[in-house]
């Protein structure tokens, strides 16, 4: 099997977690900005390097969450696969005990014809 099963749980909630953080701290640092231009002081080195910041930690927490999609969507195809498999395996088995119980139909009906005949030219 090409892919390996991974855990994705931990994956997807720390890209989460950091993505979510990292846009709020870009947020929190652009309205800052924001305030501090309205009030006509400027310090945008402070709040500058906040949205930056919160920006990278963002695209950061965006492209784990993305790897931790992909290993679940790889986990799910694995287990669809092996669902997959099972199911074929139960049909096989099916199909070789109704072949087993046909096959012992006939050879009862058989018998009973026989005994039958046998039964028939005692009769005579």
């Amino acid at each position: 099997m090409a892919r390996s099963f991974g855990p994705s749980a931990k994956v997807l909630v720390w890209g989460v977690a950091m993505l979510v953080l990292g846009a709020l701290a870009s947020v929190w640092g652009w309205l800052s900005q924001i305030a501090q231009a309205s009030r006509g002081y400027v310090d945008t080195d402070g709040t500058t390097a906040l949205v930056v910041l919160g920006i990278v930690a963002a695209l950061i927490g965006l492209v784990v969450t993305l790897a931790g999609v992909w290993q679940l969507a790889t986990n799910v195809d694995i287990a669809a696969l092996a669902a997959q498999e099972a199911a074929a395996q139960v049909e096989r088995d099916q199909e070789r005990a109704e072949r087993s119980y046909a096959e012992a139909a006939r050879d009862v009906e058989e018998r009973w014809k026989n005994r039958l005949a046998d039964e028939s030219g005692r009769d005579d």
